[in-house]
């Protein structure tokens, strides 16, 4: 029976790209979107289903059964799925819909799916996926400077789930070594061709060689402070509000096309003060990440890592 190949995260690491870029082109799979409407991403990603957890089962059921009737693997891909639940909840001004932790996700995927499911995980430096976290944050209502954020109490378990190796150890107890596979983000610039080749690789196919799009660099540090500050004044208007209003949403999708033109803002003075991660957490990471290593096969201090 061909498996389900379930690309679980992390998010920041080329998901986006991926999903509209290169699964859809791999004809050797079937890929199934998980577009944030569509039933099968509500049954795996929503803390309450709308029509009830009966209702989850069957639609978890009929996925398994349309990857039976197939006769190539199946591939399911959503970025945060090995995040917590409220990784995104920066402020009730939007608040989002509360999504289930990763162990409820990987829990329903091993119930339904069983021997066929098989993950698939991106892992990228600890220190840049931070910083790449934080901007991500402030394009939704983040209001805090990164060391804030690094401080705060509902943040330590993003701070945990950085510590590859006990993350990849519990992938491997679910669904079995041979099941998971683990690659570098960093790949994506140093080495494509083997990157590709690896997924190719798990996913038991061939992936065709077709130029990717060039993918949009950091905010500029200018913008990050500003876009911080009009953040302030969106949660303070949503106080007035009470938050998810059409004045709410039309003043945030205003500022996301003005912000679109981040490059305007560089030549102006003011930056965010440099954020640090605690020595700590950093040392952490560097025992972690050597014992990841053995997982994911690949030096990670040459490409980087702590």
């Amino acid at each position: 029976m061909p498996p389900i190949i379930v690309h679980i995260g992390f998010p920041k690491c080329a998901s986006t790209l991926l999903q509209r870029h290169v699964f859809p082109k791999i004809s050797g799979i079937n890929y199934i979107s998980m577009a944030d409407g569509s039933e099968f991403y509500q049954a795996l990603a929503w803390k309450n289903h709308p029509d009830g957890e009966a209702a989850r089962g069957r639609t978890l059921d009929k996925l398994k059964q349309l990857a039976a009737a197939s006769s190539v693997p199946t591939l399911v891909s959503v970025e945060h799925f090995v995040m917590p639940g409220d990784c995104l909840d920066s402020s009730f001004a939007k608040a989002p819909t509360p999504l289930l932790d990763s162990a409820d996700i990987l829990s329903l995927v091993k119930k339904h799916f069983g021997e066929q499911a098989r993950i698939l995980l991106f892992i990228r430096r600890q220190q840049d996926w931070l910083q790449s976290w934080y901007q991500e944050r402030i394009k939704h209502y983040e209001t805090r400077t990164f060391d804030e954020m690094l401080r705060s109490s509902e943040f330590q378990p993003i701070l945990e789930l950085l510590e590859y190796d006990r993350v990849i150890e519990e992938l491997n107890s679910r669904f079995g070594a041979a099941n998971v596979r683990v690659l570098p983000f960093e790949l994506f610039k140093s080495d494509t061709a083997t990157l590709f080749s690896e997924i190719a690789r798990f996913l038991g196919t061939t992936i065709p060689e077709s130029p990717l799009p060039v993918v949009r660099g950091s905010m500029q540090p200018q913008t990050i402070v500003a876009r911080r500050n009009t953040n302030k004044a969106l949660v303070a208007l949503s106080h007035l509000t009470g938050g998810g209003t059409m004045l709410d949403n039309g003043c945030f999708r205003i500022l996301k096309k003005i912000y679109a033109y981040d490059f305007l803002l560089k030549p102006l003075s003011f930056r965010p003060a440099p954020g640090e991660i605690p020595g700590a957490r950093l040392q952490s990471y560097s025992n972690s990440n050597r014992l990841a290593e053995k997982y994911v096969k690949y030096d990670l201090k040459a490409l980087g890592y702590l």
